[in-house]
C-alpha cells in the first residue's frame, strides 16, 4: 500500500508517528511546495520518499472512493 501526504507540516508528521507506532509496512510519499528542509528532516526521521514533484506521485498512486 502506497500512502501519499501533500504538505509536511505538524499533522503529516504526527500520522507518520503513529503510522510507524503501528508497524506500517508500505511505502509513505511526503511533498510540499515551500521546505526543502523539513522535507529532508522528514525523510531522515522517517525513512520516507520526499519531493517537489507531486505530479510524479499521483501518477504511481490509485485513488479509492
Amino acid at each position: 500500500m502506497k500512502i501519499v501526504f501533500i504538505g509536511a507540516g505538524s499533522l503529516t508528521e504526527d500520522m507518520l508517528e503513529g503510522l510507524q507506532s503501528f508497524g506500517f509496512d508500505g511505502e509513505i510519499w511526503v511533498t510540499n511546495r515551500s521546505s526543502s528542509e523539513r522535507l529532508h528532516m522528514l525523510n531522515q526521521k522517517f525513512s520516507i520518499q520526499t519531493s517537489y514533484n507531486k505530479k510524479y506521485y499521483f501518477k504511481a498512486l490509485r485513488l479509492f472512493s
